[in-house]
């Protein structure tokens, strides 16, 4: 028989309640290992992306406002400023960027023009009417990555230059306008202002500097240069200038700013100040360094810096340009350190040595005469001229060679003198037949008053001032005004200015004149163009001739063509007044074409007329 066991129901009720613990911990134990599982799969496996919220919105804006601040473009006159075709709005903000388009018929216009396009934005839900956007101007012609750069965010910020100028205040404007506003985005307009300041530098060069010459441009502020780039010489109104535009940021401080031009001294521009979005015109003059020589000696240089130093012993930065030649009291001549290039005829080497580099207050670079060249060695037969040739080497310089050289004396109206440092002889030739080389020579001392004058100032030039110069550069360096050329030292007929005789730079009108007309048209100059100690009249014939306008000598024609040479203008070949009469109706005058005297009625025939100074 088998047997049946049979559990008590209370036990068998606790057993499984028991089972069920036993269950549930073995499921929260699997759980556990399944998590644990989970985790090391997520190792290896990318979580699940949020799905996008961007969104693109369709947006138009106008733009308005003032004229002088809301443009891509400027015109010629820099005032009317518009926009352009292919301008572009760069809108951000939070959450938000996008680039809008200028519209058909805002190209042209100069405010209250439309931009449309999309914006991108990331935030929850739309944007707010009150969300403050930014929106910046990029013109057609600003490249971004080059004129601009554009970030992340969608905010453009503009790339000065440091390497580059622009070469107008139109280029500057297209290229570097930071043109920006800020709005809502429920309101839909921007006013754009400009936060860039243009500096437009317009250099004057008064040191020779010639056209089509490069030179770096430097611009330093508080210390630090902001730009350094290559700019070009151009005339402008018979001036040497350099123009060029250097845009930078508004709200940049001016602080001991100043601009170099290549190895010229630095010029300061503009008081201490903070730029705002506009033009600055920076208009400064290129002055040439003064000449201070102390104790000046044969065989010292001059430098760049106008100063006088043994070679030995010339400082750091400074260039030697020239040799002292010849000192006699204030008087100095010095050569350039090198030949000009080439051989050239007579009329290029004046006008070549006259823009010789660099330019000197209180001196004066020119073609050194044949009085000249002989202070300094060049003598005929003497073998001082070994010396001065080959003096150059030993200081920096190039020796000159065993061949011509012009001065700038003239024999007659066709020819002029040369020194040939290969034999020390002196000769003449025609002045556009022969070439020969040419070395600058650089003038300086102290004027001195026209009335102790000597020979060898003859061909000098008088001042207003009643000083002497030896050109008109050298007048003009010194304040006053070079109005005539010496002629004569000697006695000159005049009770009270009895020193010497010069003419007017140029004839006192370009027609003829009568002799009473002629006699008032020279005195007036005492009122218009007054010279101290001295007097302007018109040369009586004894004045004339001892100035060279001689009966039958061909002396006439180097007093005749003397006057191009040093700024003037050579009296023509006729009949020129003098003071002197032949009787109560009649009047000497001179011919210039065949050195002849005559005289003639005093209101029967009309001559020119050239002032004489006496002195």
């Amino acid at each position: 028989m088998q047997k049946t066991c049979s559990m008590n129901p209370l036990k068998q009720k606790m057993t499984m309640k028991k089972n069920s613990f036993l269950w549930a911990a073995l499921s929260m134990t699997a759980a556990l290992v399944m998590t644990a599982c989970s985790s090391d799969d997520n190792d290896m496996t990318e979580a699940p992306v949020a799905p996008s919220t961007s969104k693109t919105i369709p947006y138009t804006v106008t733009v308005g406002g003032d004229e002088a601040t809301t443009r891509a473009t400027v015109d010629g006159n820099n005032k009317t400023l518009r926009f352009a075709t292919g301008d572009k709005l760069y809108i951000t903000g939070t959450n938000i960027k996008g680039v809008l388009d200028l519209q058909d018929g805002g190209a042209g216009e100069t405010s209250n023009v439309t931009f449309s396009g999309n914006l991108e934005y990331t935030g929850e839900g739309s944007p707010a009417d009150g969300l403050s956007l930014t929106a910046t101007l990029v013109s057609a012609q600003q490249t971004v990555g080059t004129q601009v750069s554009v970030n992340a965010a969608g905010a453009v910020t503009v790339n000065y230059p440091t390497t580059a100028y622009c070469s107008s205040i139109n280029d500057a404007v297209q290229k570097y306008s930071n043109l920006t506003g800020t709005s809502t985005y429920g309101a839909r307009a921007f006013t754009l202002t400009q936060q860039t300041a243009f500096l437009n530098f317009v250099i004057t060069f008064e040191d020779a500097t010639t056209t089509g010459t490069e030179l770096t441009a430097v611009v330093n502020n508080n210390s630090s240069n902001i730009c350094s780039a290559s700019v070009t010489t151009e005339t402008v109104s018979e001036n040497v200038v350099a123009k060029f535009v250097l845009p930078v940021a508004a709200g940049t401080t001016l602080s001991s700013a100043k601009v170099t031009m290549g190895s010229k001294a630095a010029i300061s521009f503009g008081a201490s100040q903070k730029l705002t979005g506009k033009v600055y015109n920076v208009e400064k003059t290129q002055a040439a360094p003064a000449l201070n020589l102390t104790s000046p000696a044969v065989g010292q240089v001059i430098g760049n810096d106008g100063k006088n130093y043994n070679y030995a012993s010339l400082p750091s930065g400074v260039t030697a340009v020239a040799k002292i030649c010849y000192v006699s009291g204030s008087d100095v001549l010095a050569l350039a350190l090198a030949d000009e290039t080439g051989t050239m005829y007579w009329s290029t080497a004046i006008s070549t040595c006259a823009a010789h580099t660099p330019a000197f207050t209180g001196g004066t670079w020119l073609l050194a005469s044949r009085d000249q060249w002989e202070k300094m060695g060049a003598i005929q037969g003497s073998q001082t001229y070994t010396a001065l040739r080959d003096g150059f080497e030993g200081v920096g310089g190039t020796n000159m060679q065993s061949v011509g050289y012009w001065s700038s004396t003239e024999a007659s109206s066709s020819y002029a003198y040369y020194y040939y440092f290969g034999n020390s002889n002196w000769g003449y030739t025609g002045k556009d037949s022969e070439r020969f080389r040419v070395r600058a020579c650089l003038a300086f001392y102290a004027p001195k008053a026209a009335a102790e004058a000597t020979a060898e100032d003859k061909g000098k030039l008088i001042g207003t001032d009643g000083k002497i110069y030896a050109t008109k550069a050298a007048a003009t360096a010194a304040g006053t005004t070079a109005v005539a050329k010496i002629i004569y030292i000697g006695t000159t007929g005049h009770a009270t200015y009895s020193h010497g005789l010069a003419l007017a730079l140029t004839d006192e009108s370009s027609s003829t004149m009568y002799w009473q007309d002629a006699i008032n048209a020279c005195s007036a100059k005492n009122t218009s163009t007054r010279v101290t100690n001295a007097t302007w009249l018109l040369a009586s014939k004894e004045q004339w001739e001892k100035m060279g306008a001689i009966q039958s000598s061909q002396t006439y024609t180097a007093l005749r063509d003397g006057f191009s040479s040093v700024g003037g203008s050579n009296m023509r070949s006729s009949g020129y007044w003098s003071s002197t009469e032949a009787g109560s109706s009649y009047a000497y005058y001179y011919y210039f074409g065949n050195s002849n005297w005559g005289y003639t009625g005093k209101n029967s025939e009309s001559f020119y007329v050239r002032a004489c100074l006496a002195f």
